[in-house]
């Protein structure tokens, strides 16, 4: 009977052991799959450990956080990214903040349409007795090329020292480590390979399906003519080569916004309903709370003609209207002829008295 028992055991332990190091080689196979690794941390030594990252094959984007004099919270921004690892492909996601403090108030670094976060820098400084988090920087590189550019939060407070972690060549950053307490105590870079999938899924984008996602003309159906480029390091797109790409040019952003980031931006605005409008001219969605809604609202003005732009009533010409220019809102008026309006390039007064009747037409 004893030595039954003590067989028991001992099978009941060797399954335990087994089971065990079944787990150990399952969670090896997959780090060694995803390819994970962590570039350090810079903070202080207080708080408990932490580790948030993106689902697999996303990549991180930006970071969210809480801030006053120090950090109280911290979190990753993560995007889905195409079959070829080029581009954005889905929604934003939040896999949520960590720090304990409830204070601070909420801010976003995120990286511009299409790129993604390769570097962070971390600013640490004295808090009472101990070190803590004071702000972080983003280093975005775009997918698929070199172009690289730092997006800054200021610090509130003393800093004492910074750190720069960066992924190796050709890797991004998947997720954020640290120590959290009350405050942030100190954070890091989780970074890891994104490998092209091997498998395209099925999809009802004409872009996609046209093979030029970034270079699609959705009014006429076809690709448009790509703009040679040179390189790795090329400079953003000129206004005369984004026309030549067919893509739309932001005049008050200064930068070029390709076919396929329109279509979703316009898709995602129709999807909030009939009371939002997408601007051709800005691409952005206004709604009732930006002055503005589908059918007209109620500071909307429509410009019937073109004329010219003055910096007051009866002042100096500063500026030139053309008919059909979009998000034109009202300012104010001077009596009924003078319109004080704004629109995405520009701002002044516009005259529709005597010989000019219908120039504009606001409410």
């Amino acid at each position: 009977m004893i030595a039954t028992v003590a067989a028991r055991r001992s099978a009941a332990l060797i399954a335990r052991v087994f089971m065990a190091s079944g787990i150990a080689l399952a969670l090896s196979a997959l780090a060694t799959e995803s390819g994970a690794y962590d570039t350090g941390m810079h903070g202080g030594a207080g708080g408990g450990a932490f580790r948030s990252s993106c689902n697999p094959f996303d990549a991180l984007i930006g970071v969210q956080v809480r801030q006053g004099a120090a950090l109280d919270a911290i979190g990753p921004i993560c995007m889905p990214l195409n079959a070829a690892r080029t581009d954005w492909a889905g929604g934003i996601y939040k896999p949520g903040l960590k720090g304990g403090g409830g204070g601070g108030g909420p801010n976003e670094l995120t990286c511009r349409p299409g790129d993604a976060m390769h570097v962070l820098t971390v600013a640490a400084g004295p808090w009472d007795e101990i070190t803590v988090v004071k702000t972080v920087y983003i280093g975005c590189h775009d997918l698929d090329s070199a172009n690289y550019y730092s997006v800054s939060l200021p610090a509130l407070s003393t800093v004492s020292g910074e750190r720069t972690f960066s992924c190796k060549p050709g890797d991004w950053g998947t997720g954020l480590i640290g120590n959290v307490g009350a405050l942030v105590d100190r954070v890091g870079l989780q970074c890891g390979r994104i490998p092209a999938s091997t498998t395209t899924p099925p999809s009802t984008d004409p872009a996609i399906e046209a093979g030029c996602p970034r270079n699609y003309n959705y009014e006429t159906g076809r690709c448009n003519r790509p703009v040679k480029r040179i390189g790795k390091g090329s400079p953003p797109l000129t206004k005369e080569e984004c026309a030549a790409e067919g893509s739309l040019w932001v005049e008050q952003k200064g930068r070029c916004i390709g076919t396929t980031l329109l279509g979703v931006l316009r898709r995602a605005c129709e999807k909030k309903g009939a009371d939002h409008r997408f601007d051709e001219q800005t691409a952005q969605c206004i709604g009732p709370q930006d002055g503005g809604q589908q059918g007209g609202a109620q500071n909307i003005c429509r410009v019937l003609k073109p004329g010219a732009v003055y910096d007051r009533p009866d002042g100096n010409k500063i500026d030139e209207l053309e008919a059909q220019t979009e998000g034109v809102t009202l300012l104010e008026k001077q009596g009924t002829d003078w319109f004080h309006v704004k629109w995405p390039a520009g701002e002044g007064w516009v005259y529709s008295g005597p010989g000019y009747e219908d120039a504009i037409a606001c409410p």
